[in-house]
């Protein structure tokens, strides 16, 4: 009896222990839900584009005179109009591209020179075909662009008596270098703020006016704003 006792009540005693320890465990159930993380696209520009652009030009003008020899240096400026159209395509970060521009002018200057004749300049129009190569910060690109520049202007210098004496007009072609910045507003719309620097070297222009040859050298800039369309 007295070994029935002993065993019966370790017994008990062990049943009470693990019963307290179960008592005490937490229960395992499933992991609790984690949303998971959001990581935003970056933008793509690689793809064509095409957009409408204007803005205001300024320069100067260097023209001698072909009959006095007088050369007169006078500024140009105006209004400009005109639309661009290109192709990107980006590795990593950086984005190379190739753009052409036509741009609409209404940029004029003049000055009265020491025979009291007015030299006038009218630019109608500039263009140019440019390699790009830029920086992408997501949905903004800094950029750098440069190539080949067109121009068409007319010159004119009149007498201080009545009538003029047109002394011709050139489509003259050089360099440019320019850059800017392009921003997408959504997937297809990118807005675009650049600044373009045009040289033009000193040429000979009116053979055979009553003026003889004159010499005309244009520097132009360019700053413009506009918007692009991307597919």
């Amino acid at each position: 009896m007295k070994w029935a006792a002993l065993v019966g009540g370790v017994a008990l005693a062990c049943a009470a222990s693990v019963s307290s320890h179960a008592a005490d465990i937490t229960p395992v159930g499933p992991a609790p839900y984690k949303a998971p993380y959001y990581i935003p696209a970056y933008f793509n520009w690689t793809g064509y584009y095409f957009g409408v652009a204007t803005g205001y030009g300024f320069g100067s003008t260097t023209l001698t005179d072909g009959f006095d020899g007088l050369t007169s240096s006078f500024s140009t400026n105006g209004f400009l109009l005109g639309g661009y159209t290109g192709v990107n395509y980006q590795v990593g970060s950086i984005v190379f591209g190739f753009e052409g521009d036509f741009t609409g002018a209404w940029a004029k200057g003049s000055t009265t020179d020491a025979f009291g004749d007015t030299v006038l300049t009218d630019i109608f129009w500039t263009a140019t075909t440019t390699a790009r190569v830029g920086w992408a910060f997501d949905r903004l690109l800094v950029f750098v662009k440069g190539g080949g520049a067109f121009a068409y202007h007319r010159d004119k210098i009149s007498g201080p008596g009545p009538g003029g004496a047109p002394t011709g007009s050139l489509v003259d072609a050089n360099w440019t270098i320019g850059g800017g910045i392009d921003w997408a507003i959504s997937e297809h719309w990118i807005a675009r703020g650049e600044y373009d620097y045009m040289k033009f070297p000193v040429r000979a222009e009116g053979v055979g006016t009553p003026n003889g040859t004159a010499q005309v050298g244009v520097k132009f800039n360019e700053i413009k704003v506009g918007a692009a369309y991307k597919f």
